[in-house]
Protein backbone atom coordinates (compact mmCIF):
# COMPACT_ATOMS: atom_id res chain seq x y z
CA UNK A 1 0.00 0.00 0.00
CA UNK A 2 2.62 2.10 0.58
CA UNK A 3 4.81 1.45 -2.56
CA UNK A 4 1.74 2.59 -4.59
CA UNK A 5 0.71 5.70 -2.48
CA UNK A 6 4.79 6.34 -3.31
CA UNK A 7 4.24 5.51 -6.95
CA UNK A 8 0.87 7.83 -7.46
CA UNK A 9 2.80 10.46 -5.67
CA UNK A 10 5.57 10.32 -8.38
CA UNK A 11 3.47 9.82 -11.14
CA UNK A 12 1.19 13.37 -9.97
CA UNK A 13 4.72 15.31 -9.61
CA UNK A 14 5.80 14.06 -13.42
CA UNK A 15 2.58 15.04 -14.40
CA UNK A 16 2.86 18.27 -13.01
CA UNK A 17 6.28 19.16 -14.41
CA UNK A 18 5.74 17.81 -17.65
CA UNK A 19 2.22 20.26 -17.46
CA UNK A 20 4.40 23.34 -15.99
CA UNK A 21 7.44 21.98 -19.08
CA UNK A 22 4.74 21.99 -21.38
CA UNK A 23 3.36 25.55 -20.92
CA UNK A 24 7.17 27.09 -20.69
CA UNK A 25 7.98 25.82 -23.67
CA UNK A 26 4.93 27.39 -25.30
CA UNK A 27 5.55 30.38 -23.91
CA UNK A 28 9.03 30.55 -25.55
CA UNK A 29 7.97 29.79 -28.59
CA UNK A 30 5.17 32.19 -28.57
CA UNK A 31 8.06 34.94 -27.60
CA UNK A 32 10.39 33.83 -30.03
CA UNK A 33 7.59 33.44 -32.74
CA UNK A 34 6.88 37.73 -31.25
CA UNK A 35 10.37 38.41 -31.46
CA UNK A 36 10.81 37.19 -35.28
CA UNK A 37 8.14 39.22 -36.42
CA UNK A 38 9.06 42.38 -35.00
CA UNK A 39 12.49 41.79 -36.83
CA UNK A 40 10.37 41.00 -40.02
CA UNK A 41 8.31 44.17 -39.08
CA UNK A 42 11.05 46.70 -38.44
CA UNK A 43 12.64 45.29 -41.66
CA UNK A 44 9.78 45.88 -43.97
CA UNK A 45 8.90 49.27 -42.47
CA UNK A 46 13.39 50.08 -42.93
CA UNK A 47 13.11 49.02 -46.74
CA UNK A 48 8.73 50.99 -47.43
CA UNK A 49 10.49 54.02 -46.01
CA UNK A 50 13.60 53.62 -48.07
CA UNK A 51 11.48 52.47 -51.14
CA UNK A 52 9.30 55.59 -50.67
CA UNK A 53 12.00 58.28 -49.68
CA UNK A 54 11.75 60.19 -52.98
CA UNK A 55 8.05 60.10 -53.04
CA UNK A 56 5.84 62.46 -52.80
CA UNK A 57 6.35 61.79 -48.89
CA UNK A 58 2.98 59.63 -47.91
CA UNK A 59 2.90 57.02 -46.11
CA UNK A 60 1.98 53.14 -47.64
CA UNK A 61 -0.77 51.57 -46.51
CA UNK A 62 0.96 48.20 -46.40
CA UNK A 63 3.10 49.94 -43.33
CA UNK A 64 0.36 50.21 -41.19
CA UNK A 65 -0.14 46.44 -40.17
CA UNK A 66 3.52 46.74 -39.55
CA UNK A 67 3.54 49.79 -37.00
CA UNK A 68 0.52 47.99 -35.10
CA UNK A 69 3.18 45.11 -35.13
CA UNK A 70 5.57 46.82 -33.27
CA UNK A 71 3.49 48.97 -30.97
CA UNK A 72 2.62 45.42 -29.02
CA UNK A 73 4.69 44.74 -25.52
CA UNK A 74 7.90 44.10 -25.80
CA UNK A 75 8.91 43.25 -22.78
CA UNK A 76 7.65 38.95 -23.42
CA UNK A 77 9.30 39.00 -26.74
CA UNK A 78 12.61 40.94 -26.35
CA UNK A 79 13.33 39.02 -22.39
CA UNK A 80 16.19 37.13 -23.92
CA UNK A 81 18.23 40.51 -24.45
CA UNK A 82 20.33 42.30 -21.86
CA UNK A 83 18.71 45.35 -20.21
CA UNK A 84 20.69 47.72 -22.13
CA UNK A 85 20.02 45.89 -25.47
CA UNK A 86 16.02 45.73 -24.58
CA UNK A 87 16.14 49.44 -23.65
CA UNK A 88 18.04 50.51 -26.51
CA UNK A 89 15.38 48.58 -28.86
CA UNK A 90 12.53 50.21 -26.98
CA UNK A 91 14.23 53.78 -27.91
CA UNK A 92 14.32 52.94 -31.63
CA UNK A 93 10.99 51.73 -31.76
CA UNK A 94 9.65 55.13 -29.95
CA UNK A 95 11.38 57.02 -32.64
CA UNK A 96 9.23 54.82 -35.12
CA UNK A 97 5.97 55.27 -33.74
CA UNK A 98 6.79 58.66 -32.85
CA UNK A 99 7.14 59.79 -36.44
CA UNK A 100 4.29 57.93 -37.93
CA UNK A 101 2.11 59.01 -34.64
CA UNK A 102 2.85 62.88 -35.03
CA UNK A 103 2.82 63.33 -38.63
CA UNK A 104 1.69 60.47 -40.33
CA UNK A 105 1.41 62.24 -43.50
CA UNK A 106 5.62 62.92 -43.66
CA UNK A 107 7.72 60.97 -45.13
CA UNK A 108 10.99 62.16 -43.78
CA UNK A 109 13.00 59.89 -42.59
CA UNK A 110 13.54 59.59 -38.66
CA UNK A 111 15.42 56.76 -38.33
CA UNK A 112 18.89 56.71 -40.16
CA UNK A 113 20.14 53.49 -41.79
CA UNK A 114 22.83 53.13 -39.01
CA UNK A 115 19.82 52.57 -36.23
CA UNK A 116 17.55 50.48 -38.59
CA UNK A 117 21.21 48.12 -38.99
CA UNK A 118 21.37 48.30 -35.24
CA UNK A 119 18.16 47.48 -34.96
CA UNK A 120 17.95 44.45 -37.11
CA UNK A 121 20.72 43.38 -35.42
CA UNK A 122 19.49 43.74 -32.22
CA UNK A 123 16.15 42.11 -33.46
CA UNK A 124 17.75 39.26 -34.95
CA UNK A 125 19.65 38.31 -31.68
CA UNK A 126 16.22 38.74 -29.50
CA UNK A 127 15.01 36.34 -32.03
CA UNK A 128 17.84 33.53 -32.55
CA UNK A 129 17.77 33.67 -28.02
CA UNK A 130 14.62 33.49 -27.97
CA UNK A 131 14.59 30.45 -30.40
CA UNK A 132 16.89 28.71 -28.79
CA UNK A 133 15.21 28.59 -25.30
CA UNK A 134 12.11 27.92 -27.42
CA UNK A 135 14.56 24.92 -28.26
CA UNK A 136 15.28 24.06 -24.64
CA UNK A 137 12.00 24.33 -22.75
CA UNK A 138 10.31 22.25 -25.61
CA UNK A 139 12.89 19.28 -25.17
CA UNK A 140 12.67 20.35 -21.29
CA UNK A 141 9.09 19.91 -22.32
CA UNK A 142 9.49 16.51 -24.29
CA UNK A 143 11.52 14.67 -21.23
CA UNK A 144 8.85 15.79 -18.41
CA UNK A 145 6.41 14.69 -21.06
CA UNK A 146 8.44 11.20 -21.37
CA UNK A 147 8.76 11.24 -17.65
CA UNK A 148 4.89 11.83 -16.99
CA UNK A 149 4.11 8.84 -19.71
CA UNK A 150 6.39 6.17 -17.84
CA UNK A 151 5.19 7.52 -14.86
CA UNK A 152 1.88 6.99 -15.31
CA UNK A 153 2.40 3.74 -16.77
CA UNK A 154 4.31 2.89 -13.75
CA UNK A 155 1.24 3.90 -11.78
CA UNK A 156 -1.19 2.30 -14.13
CA UNK A 157 1.26 -1.28 -13.39
CA UNK A 158 1.07 -0.57 -9.77
CA UNK A 159 -2.78 0.07 -9.89
CA UNK A 160 -3.39 -3.18 -11.73
CA UNK A 161 -1.13 -5.36 -9.54
CA UNK A 162 -2.52 -3.91 -5.99
CA UNK A 163 -5.87 -4.57 -7.92
CA UNK A 164 -4.56 -7.91 -8.51
CA UNK A 165 -3.18 -8.73 -5.24
CA UNK A 166 -5.92 -6.99 -3.49
CA UNK A 167 -8.35 -9.47 -5.55
CA UNK A 168 -6.24 -12.58 -4.12
CA UNK A 169 -6.27 -11.27 -1.07
CA UNK A 170 -10.02 -10.71 -1.11
CA UNK A 171 -10.19 -14.15 -2.67
CA UNK A 172 -8.23 -15.88 0.29
CA UNK A 173 -9.91 -14.03 2.63
CA UNK A 174 -13.42 -15.59 0.95
CA UNK A 175 -11.83 -19.29 0.65
CA UNK A 176 -10.59 -19.07 4.49
CA UNK A 177 -14.29 -17.73 5.50
CA UNK A 178 -15.76 -20.05 3.32
CA UNK A 179 -13.80 -22.91 4.64
CA UNK A 180 -14.68 -21.81 8.11
CA UNK A 181 -18.07 -22.00 7.62
CA UNK A 182 -17.76 -25.07 5.93
CA UNK A 183 -15.31 -26.04 9.01
CA UNK A 184 -17.89 -25.08 11.59
CA UNK A 185 -21.31 -26.94 9.68
CA UNK A 186 -19.15 -30.11 9.71
CA UNK A 187 -18.70 -29.68 13.44
CA UNK A 188 -22.23 -29.00 14.17
CA UNK A 189 -23.45 -32.01 12.35
CA UNK A 190 -20.61 -34.24 13.46
CA UNK A 191 -22.09 -36.35 16.24
CA UNK A 192 -18.70 -35.73 18.17
CA UNK A 193 -18.76 -32.87 20.92
CA UNK A 194 -15.97 -30.14 20.60
CA UNK A 195 -15.37 -27.72 23.99
CA UNK A 196 -12.71 -25.26 24.55
CA UNK A 197 -11.33 -25.32 28.39
CA UNK A 198 -9.25 -22.42 29.77
CA UNK A 199 -7.57 -23.04 32.94
CA UNK A 200 -9.71 -21.22 35.12
CA UNK A 201 -12.65 -23.63 33.65
CA UNK A 202 -14.53 -21.74 31.78
CA UNK A 203 -15.94 -22.54 27.85
CA UNK A 204 -15.06 -20.95 25.07
CA UNK A 205 -16.27 -22.47 22.47
CA UNK A 206 -18.86 -25.66 22.55
CA UNK A 207 -20.28 -26.85 19.41
CA UNK A 208 -23.83 -27.14 18.34
CA UNK A 209 -23.60 -31.10 19.01
CA UNK A 210 -23.21 -30.25 22.34
CA UNK A 211 -26.35 -29.02 22.92
CA UNK A 212 -27.90 -32.26 23.07
CA UNK A 213 -25.94 -33.26 25.93
CA UNK A 214 -24.39 -30.15 27.95
CA UNK A 215 -26.22 -27.54 29.66
CA UNK A 216 -26.11 -24.13 28.16
CA UNK A 217 -23.78 -22.95 30.91
CA UNK A 218 -21.78 -25.53 31.05
CA UNK A 219 -17.81 -25.13 32.75
CA UNK A 220 -15.28 -27.57 33.44
CA UNK A 221 -17.19 -28.56 36.90
CA UNK A 222 -20.48 -28.73 35.49
CA UNK A 223 -18.59 -31.54 32.61
CA UNK A 224 -17.22 -33.40 35.85
CA UNK A 225 -20.97 -33.67 37.07
CA UNK A 226 -21.51 -35.38 34.06
CA UNK A 227 -19.69 -38.49 34.52
CA UNK A 228 -19.99 -41.82 37.44
CA UNK A 229 -18.23 -40.10 40.80
CA UNK A 230 -15.72 -43.42 40.42
CA UNK A 231 -14.90 -41.63 36.90
CA UNK A 232 -14.61 -37.71 38.08
CA UNK A 233 -11.04 -37.42 39.66
CA UNK A 234 -9.50 -39.14 36.94
CA UNK A 235 -11.08 -37.41 34.47
CA UNK A 236 -10.53 -33.88 35.86
CA UNK A 237 -6.53 -34.63 35.89
CA UNK A 238 -7.11 -36.02 32.37
CA UNK A 239 -8.04 -32.41 30.85
CA UNK A 240 -5.39 -30.69 33.09
CA UNK A 241 -2.34 -32.36 30.99
CA UNK A 242 -0.20 -29.98 30.02
CA UNK A 243 1.48 -30.30 26.74
CA UNK A 244 -0.59 -33.69 25.36
CA UNK A 245 -1.56 -34.27 21.56
CA UNK A 246 -4.99 -36.49 21.00
CA UNK A 247 -4.56 -38.34 25.03
CA UNK A 248 -7.65 -40.52 25.17
CA UNK A 249 -9.59 -42.18 27.48
CA UNK A 250 -12.68 -43.87 28.35
CA UNK A 251 -15.39 -42.47 30.56
CA UNK A 252 -18.33 -43.62 31.46
CA UNK A 253 -21.69 -41.22 32.44
CA UNK A 254 -25.44 -42.29 33.54
CA UNK A 255 -28.01 -41.14 31.13
CA UNK A 256 -31.59 -39.81 32.73
CA UNK A 257 -32.63 -43.34 32.49
CA UNK A 258 -30.23 -45.05 35.11
CA UNK A 259 -28.39 -46.63 31.50
CA UNK A 260 -24.06 -46.60 31.69
CA UNK A 261 -23.33 -45.05 28.39
CA UNK A 262 -19.26 -44.86 27.42
CA UNK A 263 -17.08 -41.92 26.16
CA UNK A 264 -13.99 -41.02 24.56
CA UNK A 265 -12.82 -38.16 25.98
CA UNK A 266 -9.75 -36.88 23.59
CA UNK A 267 -7.65 -33.60 25.47
CA UNK A 268 -4.97 -31.40 23.28
CA UNK A 269 -3.37 -28.94 24.61
CA UNK A 270 -3.40 -25.93 22.12
CA UNK A 271 -3.04 -23.02 24.87
CA UNK A 272 -0.27 -21.89 23.42
CA UNK A 273 -2.53 -21.43 20.05
CA UNK A 274 -3.47 -17.65 19.72
CA UNK A 275 -7.12 -19.09 18.07
CA UNK A 276 -7.81 -21.68 20.58
CA UNK A 277 -6.42 -20.64 24.12
CA UNK A 278 -7.16 -23.47 25.70
CA UNK A 279 -7.54 -26.93 25.97
CA UNK A 280 -9.39 -28.75 23.01
CA UNK A 281 -11.81 -31.66 24.30
CA UNK A 282 -13.06 -33.75 21.86
CA UNK A 283 -15.99 -36.09 23.36
CA UNK A 284 -18.05 -38.93 21.45
CA UNK A 285 -20.07 -41.86 22.82
CA UNK A 286 -18.50 -45.49 21.94
CA UNK A 287 -21.05 -46.99 24.36
CA UNK A 288 -21.97 -49.41 20.98
CA UNK A 289 -18.40 -49.82 20.58
CA UNK A 290 -17.41 -50.83 24.06
CA UNK A 291 -20.47 -53.40 24.25
CA UNK A 292 -19.78 -54.67 21.09
CA UNK A 293 -15.86 -54.98 21.65
CA UNK A 294 -16.94 -56.78 24.84
CA UNK A 295 -19.41 -59.00 23.56
CA UNK A 296 -16.40 -59.96 20.79
CA UNK A 297 -14.07 -60.53 24.03
CA UNK A 298 -16.18 -62.84 25.67
CA UNK A 299 -17.45 -64.46 21.97
CA UNK A 300 -13.65 -65.02 21.92
CA UNK A 301 -12.81 -66.70 25.17
CA UNK A 302 -15.77 -68.49 25.91
CA UNK A 303 -16.17 -72.05 24.76
CA UNK A 304 -19.77 -71.88 22.75
CA UNK A 305 -20.00 -75.47 23.04
CA UNK A 306 -20.45 -75.50 26.60
CA UNK A 307 -20.74 -71.76 27.79
CA UNK A 308 -17.45 -71.86 29.86
CA UNK A 309 -13.86 -70.41 29.19
CA UNK A 310 -11.89 -71.63 26.07
CA UNK A 311 -8.15 -71.43 25.59
CA UNK A 312 -7.39 -68.04 25.00
CA UNK A 313 -8.79 -67.24 28.08
CA UNK A 314 -6.34 -69.33 29.94
CA UNK A 315 -3.25 -66.80 29.90
CA UNK A 316 -5.72 -64.11 30.98
CA UNK A 317 -6.42 -66.65 33.98
CA UNK A 318 -3.42 -67.15 35.01
CA UNK A 319 -2.25 -63.86 35.36
CA UNK A 320 -5.19 -63.04 37.23
CA UNK A 321 -3.74 -65.88 39.59
CA UNK A 322 0.03 -64.09 39.89
CA UNK A 323 -1.44 -61.40 40.85
CA UNK A 324 -4.06 -62.76 43.92
CA UNK A 325 -0.57 -64.50 45.02
CA UNK A 326 1.65 -61.45 45.09
CA UNK A 327 -1.21 -59.85 46.97
CA UNK A 328 -2.27 -62.06 49.13
CA UNK A 329 0.21 -65.15 49.37
CA UNK A 330 -1.23 -68.42 48.88
CA UNK A 331 -0.78 -71.29 45.94
CA UNK A 332 -2.23 -71.79 43.06
CA UNK A 333 -3.90 -75.16 41.78
CA UNK A 334 -4.48 -76.01 38.81
CA UNK A 335 -6.26 -79.18 37.72
CA UNK A 336 -6.71 -80.81 34.21
CA UNK A 337 -9.49 -82.80 33.91
CA UNK A 338 -9.98 -85.27 30.80
CA UNK A 339 -12.86 -88.08 30.99
CA UNK A 340 -12.19 -91.84 30.68
CA UNK A 341 -12.65 -93.53 27.04
CA UNK A 342 -15.23 -90.55 25.73
CA UNK A 343 -13.81 -91.27 22.39
CA UNK A 344 -15.38 -94.89 22.04
CA UNK A 345 -19.10 -93.36 23.62
CA UNK A 346 -18.33 -90.34 21.14
CA UNK A 347 -18.31 -92.98 18.55
CA UNK A 348 -20.94 -95.06 20.36
CA UNK A 349 -23.19 -92.23 21.07
CA UNK A 350 -22.40 -90.00 17.34
CA UNK A 351 -21.18 -86.38 17.79
CA UNK A 352 -24.36 -85.04 18.29
CA UNK A 353 -25.15 -86.58 21.70
CA UNK A 354 -21.21 -86.81 22.27
CA UNK A 355 -21.62 -82.83 22.20
CA UNK A 356 -24.78 -83.07 24.78
CA UNK A 357 -22.77 -85.16 26.92
CA UNK A 358 -19.96 -82.68 27.07
CA UNK A 359 -22.42 -79.71 27.92
CA UNK A 360 -24.26 -82.24 30.64
CA UNK A 361 -20.59 -82.83 31.91
CA UNK A 362 -19.75 -79.22 31.41
CA UNK A 363 -22.47 -78.19 33.88
CA UNK A 364 -21.90 -80.82 36.56
CA UNK A 365 -18.28 -79.14 36.78
CA UNK A 366 -19.78 -76.15 37.05
CA UNK A 367 -21.79 -77.19 39.96
CA UNK A 368 -18.92 -78.20 41.84
CA UNK A 369 -17.93 -76.48 45.15
CA UNK A 370 -14.67 -76.81 43.87
CA UNK A 371 -15.29 -75.35 40.79
CA UNK A 372 -12.76 -72.11 40.96
CA UNK A 373 -11.84 -70.80 37.51
CA UNK A 374 -13.13 -73.42 34.60
CA UNK A 375 -12.37 -73.65 31.33
CA UNK A 376 -12.55 -75.84 28.49
CA UNK A 377 -9.19 -76.58 26.15
CA UNK A 378 -10.83 -78.12 23.70
CA UNK A 379 -12.58 -82.15 23.05
CA UNK A 380 -12.82 -83.37 26.60
CA UNK A 381 -9.93 -81.87 28.06
CA UNK A 382 -11.19 -79.21 31.08
CA UNK A 383 -9.42 -77.58 33.34
CA UNK A 384 -9.70 -75.62 36.77
CA UNK A 385 -7.85 -72.87 38.24
CA UNK A 386 -9.14 -73.16 41.99
CA UNK A 387 -9.61 -70.16 44.22
CA UNK A 388 -6.90 -68.57 46.85
CA UNK A 389 -8.52 -70.43 49.64
CA UNK A 390 -6.67 -73.27 48.95
CA UNK A 391 -3.58 -73.27 50.77
CA UNK A 392 -2.61 -76.37 50.98
CA UNK A 393 -1.25 -79.24 48.19
CA UNK A 394 -4.09 -81.62 49.66
CA UNK A 395 -6.74 -79.53 49.32
CA UNK A 396 -6.21 -79.12 45.26
CA UNK A 397 -6.02 -82.93 45.33
CA UNK A 398 -9.49 -83.30 47.35
CA UNK A 399 -10.90 -80.59 44.39
CA UNK A 400 -9.81 -83.17 42.27
CA UNK A 401 -11.81 -86.04 44.03
CA UNK A 402 -14.72 -83.77 44.49
CA UNK A 403 -14.96 -83.54 40.49
CA UNK A 404 -15.04 -87.09 39.56
CA UNK A 405 -17.35 -87.50 42.67
CA UNK A 406 -19.86 -84.69 40.89
CA UNK A 407 -19.38 -87.39 37.72
CA UNK A 408 -20.34 -90.18 38.94
CA UNK A 409 -23.99 -90.57 38.43
CA UNK A 410 -25.37 -91.65 35.22
CA UNK A 411 -25.35 -88.99 32.73
CA UNK A 412 -29.48 -89.08 30.66
CA UNK A 413 -28.98 -88.46 26.67
CA UNK A 414 -32.60 -89.55 25.14
CA UNK A 415 -33.16 -93.12 26.19
CA UNK A 416 -29.47 -93.64 26.81
CA UNK A 417 -27.98 -93.87 30.35
CA UNK A 418 -24.07 -93.45 30.54
CA UNK A 419 -22.05 -93.96 33.19
CA UNK A 420 -18.41 -92.09 32.20
CA UNK A 421 -15.54 -91.46 33.94
CA UNK A 422 -12.73 -89.01 34.13
CA UNK A 423 -9.03 -88.68 35.38
CA UNK A 424 -7.76 -85.43 37.18
CA UNK A 425 -3.62 -83.68 37.03
CA UNK A 426 -3.07 -81.85 39.84
CA UNK A 427 0.35 -79.35 39.92
CA UNK A 428 0.16 -77.01 42.52
CA UNK A 429 3.10 -74.13 43.53
CA UNK A 430 3.65 -71.45 45.99
CA UNK A 431 5.83 -69.46 43.56
CA UNK A 432 4.44 -67.03 41.33
CA UNK A 433 7.19 -67.66 39.16
CA UNK A 434 6.14 -70.79 38.79
CA UNK A 435 2.50 -70.81 37.42
CA UNK A 436 3.43 -70.86 34.00
CA UNK A 437 4.58 -74.06 34.66
CA UNK A 438 1.06 -75.76 36.16
CA UNK A 439 -0.47 -76.45 32.58
CA UNK A 440 3.01 -79.02 31.76
CA UNK A 441 2.64 -80.24 35.35
CA UNK A 442 -0.47 -81.26 35.17
CA UNK A 443 -0.89 -83.12 31.97
CA UNK A 444 1.55 -85.18 33.45
CA UNK A 445 0.44 -85.95 36.69
CA UNK A 446 -2.98 -86.67 34.14
CA UNK A 447 -0.89 -88.99 31.68
CA UNK A 448 0.39 -91.00 35.73
CA UNK A 449 -4.15 -90.60 36.35
CA UNK A 450 -4.39 -92.47 32.79
CA UNK A 451 -1.49 -94.90 32.90
CA UNK A 452 -2.74 -96.37 36.69
CA UNK A 453 -6.29 -96.96 34.93
CA UNK A 454 -7.99 -93.41 35.66
CA UNK A 455 -10.72 -92.86 37.23
CA UNK A 456 -8.53 -91.44 39.82
CA UNK A 457 -6.49 -88.03 41.09
CA UNK A 458 -3.13 -87.68 40.92
CA UNK A 459 -0.88 -84.81 42.36
CA UNK A 460 2.36 -84.00 40.61
CA UNK A 461 5.33 -84.57 42.02
CA UNK A 462 9.27 -84.41 40.36
CA UNK A 463 9.86 -88.03 39.46
CA UNK A 464 6.74 -88.13 37.42
CA UNK A 465 8.65 -85.30 34.98
CA UNK A 466 11.41 -87.45 34.59
CA UNK A 467 9.44 -90.65 34.04
CA UNK A 468 7.49 -88.84 31.55
CA UNK A 469 10.61 -86.94 29.90
CA UNK A 470 12.57 -90.50 28.99
CA UNK A 471 10.43 -90.82 25.52
CA UNK A 472 11.60 -87.22 24.64
CA UNK A 473 14.93 -87.49 25.19
CA UNK A 474 15.26 -91.09 23.73
CA UNK A 475 13.19 -89.21 20.58
CA UNK A 476 15.88 -86.51 20.35
CA UNK A 477 18.86 -88.77 20.57
CA UNK A 478 17.73 -90.94 17.61
CA UNK A 479 17.39 -88.49 15.46
CA UNK A 480 20.88 -87.14 15.64
CA UNK A 481 21.87 -90.90 16.20
CA UNK A 482 24.91 -91.53 13.91
CA UNK A 483 23.66 -95.26 12.95
CA UNK A 484 27.04 -96.63 12.19
CA UNK A 485 28.71 -95.70 15.35
CA UNK A 486 26.03 -96.01 17.71
CA UNK A 487 24.02 -99.18 16.15
CA UNK A 488 24.59 -102.61 16.12
CA UNK A 489 23.65 -106.24 15.47
CA UNK A 490 24.08 -109.45 17.58
CA UNK A 491 23.19 -112.67 16.04
CA UNK A 492 21.38 -115.38 17.72
CA UNK A 493 21.48 -118.72 16.38
CA UNK A 494 18.51 -120.93 15.91
CA UNK A 495 19.37 -124.47 16.22
CA UNK A 496 17.65 -127.67 15.20
CA UNK A 497 17.51 -129.77 18.65
CA UNK A 498 17.23 -132.91 16.76
CA UNK A 499 20.84 -132.53 15.07
CA UNK A 500 22.02 -130.01 17.24
CA UNK A 501 22.81 -128.16 13.86
CA UNK A 502 22.68 -124.13 13.26
CA UNK A 503 19.51 -123.62 10.99
CA UNK A 504 19.04 -119.70 10.89
CA UNK A 505 20.40 -116.88 12.63
CA UNK A 506 18.21 -113.93 13.71
CA UNK A 507 19.82 -110.75 13.49
CA UNK A 508 19.20 -108.39 17.03
CA UNK A 509 19.56 -104.78 16.90
CA UNK A 510 21.38 -103.38 20.26
CA UNK A 511 22.00 -99.09 20.38
CA UNK A 512 24.51 -97.46 22.58
CA UNK A 513 23.70 -93.73 22.90
CA UNK A 514 26.76 -91.38 24.02
CA UNK A 515 24.40 -89.67 26.04
CA UNK A 516 21.80 -92.30 27.07
CA UNK A 517 24.10 -95.38 27.30
CA UNK A 518 22.97 -98.81 26.49
CA UNK A 519 19.07 -98.27 25.56
CA UNK A 520 16.98 -101.81 25.97
CA UNK A 521 15.27 -102.32 22.50
CA UNK A 522 11.88 -102.78 23.89
CA UNK A 523 12.44 -99.01 25.38
CA UNK A 524 13.67 -97.07 21.64
CA UNK A 525 11.94 -99.35 19.18
CA UNK A 526 8.19 -98.06 20.36
CA UNK A 527 9.55 -94.31 20.17
CA UNK A 528 11.09 -94.98 16.99
CA UNK A 529 7.85 -95.96 15.49
CA UNK A 530 6.16 -93.47 17.26
CA UNK A 531 8.38 -90.97 15.79
CA UNK A 532 9.08 -92.11 12.03
CA UNK A 533 12.89 -93.07 12.52
CA UNK A 534 11.85 -96.59 12.79
CA UNK A 535 11.87 -96.54 9.05
CA UNK A 536 15.58 -95.81 8.38
CA UNK A 537 16.57 -97.38 11.02
CA UNK A 538 15.28 -100.55 9.39
CA UNK A 539 16.45 -99.52 6.09
CA UNK A 540 20.11 -99.62 8.11
CA UNK A 541 19.42 -102.88 9.44
CA UNK A 542 18.53 -104.64 5.67
CA UNK A 543 21.85 -102.95 4.90
CA UNK A 544 23.87 -104.31 7.44
CA UNK A 545 22.24 -107.93 7.42
CA UNK A 546 23.28 -107.87 3.41
CA UNK A 547 26.89 -106.42 3.73
CA UNK A 548 27.09 -109.26 6.82
CA UNK A 549 25.94 -112.10 4.30
CA UNK A 550 28.29 -111.17 1.00
CA UNK A 551 31.42 -111.11 4.06
CA UNK A 552 30.35 -114.77 5.56
CA UNK A 553 30.41 -115.66 1.74
CA UNK A 554 33.21 -114.56 0.63
CA UNK A 555 35.02 -116.34 3.61
CA UNK A 556 32.70 -119.33 2.79
CA UNK A 557 31.05 -119.26 6.45
CA UNK A 558 27.88 -120.34 6.45
CA UNK A 559 26.94 -119.44 3.08
CA UNK A 560 23.49 -121.29 3.19
CA UNK A 561 22.50 -119.90 6.04
CA UNK A 562 19.00 -117.92 6.59
CA UNK A 563 19.24 -114.85 8.48
CA UNK A 564 15.98 -113.46 9.97
CA UNK A 565 15.33 -109.69 11.39
CA UNK A 566 12.04 -107.90 12.52
CA UNK A 567 10.49 -105.46 10.20
CA UNK A 568 8.25 -102.49 11.70
CA UNK A 569 4.31 -102.33 10.50
CA UNK A 570 5.25 -98.83 9.50
CA UNK A 571 7.95 -99.35 7.18
CA UNK A 572 6.51 -101.91 5.42
CA UNK A 573 3.46 -99.56 4.79
CA UNK A 574 5.40 -96.71 3.61
CA UNK A 575 7.57 -98.84 1.35
CA UNK A 576 4.51 -99.50 -0.27
CA UNK A 577 3.17 -96.39 -1.27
Amino acid sequence: MIGTLLAAAIAITAIAFATFSTVEALEERRAATGAMQLQIASMEISADEALHAFANGTTSDAILPLIDTLSTDHDTVLHSLEADEHSRVDALISKIMAKHQLNPETRAMSLDSNEYRELEALLTSAATRANEDAIVAERHALFAVIAAAIAMMTISWTLLRWRFQAGQARTAVDARLREGQRFETLLNDSPAIFVVLREDGTVTYRSASADDVLTSDLDRDGLLDLFIPEDRARLLEHLQQDGVTGASAIFSSRGPTGRLRTWEIRVSDLRGNDLIGGHLVTTREVTYEARLREELREQATTDPLTGLANRRALQPTLGAAVQRMHEDGGISAFLAIDLDRFKAINDALGHRDGDTLLRLVAERLRRSDSAGALLRLGGDEFTAVLPLCVRYPIEAKQAGDQFLRSLRDPFVIGLDRRVIGASVGVAVTGDPEQVADLLHRSDIALYEAKRLGGGRTVLFNEPMEAAVSRPNQITRALRAADKNAEFSLVFQPIVNTVDRQIVSLEALLRWTSPTLGDVNPGEFIEVAEGSGEICAIGAWVLNEVCRQLAVWSEANINDRIAVSFNVSARQLSEGLR
